[in-house]
């Protein structure tokens, strides 16, 4: 279906008119006549030339190659316009249309109204059969419109594409629901390889905060309970979002990771403007970044929208960003 611009609606009136125009800057200029002839003073251009209807630009406007004229939407804004622009439809464009045609001229109008979905209450006027304040109505609408083809084609694009990724967000849904979110992983007794990076890096925030050199975990309920209580808490986390990590893997063939490395990229886009705020020493950040990550809903990729992750995964992610060398809780001075 084309859409309601000054070309659609000049094309449709050009198939109704009694006489034959022999050059397109007939049509048009009959058209806007009904705003130049009721503007009090000369419509001017940008560049200060006055407004007038060329042959060449008259080609463009009807073959959509070319936009209203910013002057002359201007000129048909005020509210008086509406009622001035009525009574030349009435009185000069009505009365060219073959009488067998007006309806028909009519109903193309109002399909193009009906395919822009917020006009809707344009149809009224048609319906009471009040047609001249329907056909000006909808040409005022009309040249306010984008003209373009090709613009038009990019919206109609842009309009497929978003219906489109709707639609795959369902089948998304469809699938997930499929899957049961994975079971954490027992988190074994003493910390492997795999998680040596991360643990230094909370047992340093641990020895920032004590003031020390270095605290080994060992040492912990030496110093504070509560450091071992959070060391402990951490691994749960890194665990629960490594089981979600292999649940993307088995569920999504997500062999190469892109669906959890698209979220960690999220979490710590989240993150890193707490992380780099000033704190009295790492604990205090690793806390607040925790805290902070901990409230937050990541909706904008794939993993974000199955409603796997939870606080507890979020705060693993951390904790894998650890790993990675990506952030820090002790910063260099």
């Amino acid at each position: 279906m084309s859409a309601l611009c000054f070309g659609t609606y000049a094309q449709a009136l050009q198939k109704v008119v009694l006489e034959h125009f022999k050059h397109n800057k007939e049509l048009v200029s009959l058209l806007l006549d009904s705003i130049t002839e009721n503007t009090s003073g000369s419509i001017t251009m940008r560049d200060g030339e006055l407004f007038e209807v060329t042959d060449k630009y008259a080609s463009e406007l009807i073959n959509r190659k070319d936009n209203v004229r910013k002057a002359l939407k201007k000129a048909a804004e005020p509210a008086s316009m509406q009622s001035a622009v009525t009574e030349y439809f009435a009185d000069v464009i009505v009365p060219r249309i073959a009488p067998d045609m007006l309806m028909w001229l009519v109903d193309e109008i109002a399909k193009l109204v009906r395919e822009e979905g917020s006009l809707e209450g344009l149809l009224g006027y048609k319906d009471r059969g009040e047609y001249p304040e329907f056909l000006s109505r909808a040409f005022l609408v009309a040249i306010k419109k984008d003209n373009r083809v090709a613009a038009q084609e990019e919206k109609d694009e842009s309009r497929r594409l978003r219906d489109e990724a709707i639609e795959n967000v369902r089948m998304i849904i469809g699938l997930v629901s499929r899957f049961k979110k994975p079971d954490p992983l027992k988190v074994p007794s003493e910390p492997g390889l795999v998680e040596l990076v991360y643990i230094e890096a909370l047992l340093a925030a641990y020895a920032d905060a004590e003031g020390v050199k270095a605290i080994s975990r060992n040492d912990l309920t030496a110093y504070n309970e509560k450091y071992m209580r959070n060391c402990d808490y951490c691994r749960i986390c890194y665990f629960s979002a490594e089981a979600i990590r292999r649940g993307m893997r088995d569920c999504f063939h997500d062999d190469d990771s892109h669906f959890f490395d698209e979220y960690k990229d999220e979490v710590y886009d989240r993150i890193v403007d707490t992380l780099a705020m000033s704190y009295t020493n790492g604990f205090e950040r690793l806390q607040k970044v925790l805290s902070h990550i901990e409230s937050i809903s990541i909706d904008c990729c794939f993993l974000g929208n199955i409603n796997w992750m939870g606080a507890r995964e979020n705060k693993g992610v951390c904790q894998m960003l650890v790993n990675e060398k990506r952030i820090k809780w002790v910063l260099d001075e």
